[in-house]
């Protein structure tokens, strides 16, 4: 009876210490994918509304309709008011990669196409988060967003879930 090897060659294409070492990149990418993404979840940016506002949570879809102007009432039948910042701006950066899961030229082509098709507004646009703030309080039926520490009483911030 002929002795089978179990001895691997290291150079062999089809290896098993190639396989093993392809199976261990493969697990850390995954477990870096998902500590990652848990990471990401909180980025420090709240969704806030006018406090007339009658809702107090909003799903990850229902919040990207409504910043690509596709949902444009609130439940009650109230038109929704939506502001962002300048899309150069670092906040509005993150707001759109982290909570909206686009780039800020792909909303800004939503927005240009609603406008130039005639099916939709654009949203009014500030330039910063004080003013974001202010406004936001003082409009009704107002959506926009700021970083969490700027909240204050003015403003009901709505939970993305």
């Amino acid at each position: 009876m002929q002795k089978i090897s179990t001895k691997v060659d290291p150079d062999f294409p089809g290896g098993f210490q190639r396989w093993l070492r392809l199976s261990a990149t493969s697990f850390f990418l995954a477990l870096l994918c998902i500590v990652s993404h848990a990471a990401s979840s909180d980025h420090g940016i709240a969704v806030i509304a006018n406090q007339q506002v009658d809702a107090a949570s909003l799903s990850p879809t229902r919040l990207k309709s409504i910043f690509g102007m596709r949902t444009t009432t609130w439940k009650n039948g109230q038109p929704i008011r939506v502001f962002v910042l300048k899309d150069n701006n670092p906040l509005h950066v993150r707001f759109t990669k982290d909570v909206l899961q686009t780039y800020p030229y792909n909303l800004r082509r939503i927005w240009e196409r609603r406008v130039y098709s005639g099916t939709g507004l654009a949203p009014t646009v500030v330039n910063s988060e004080g003013e974001m703030l202010k406004l936001i309080a003082e409009t009704d039926n107002a959506i926009g967003y700021i970083q969490h520490h700027n909240i204050d009483q003015n403003v009901k911030v709505l939970e993305i879930r």
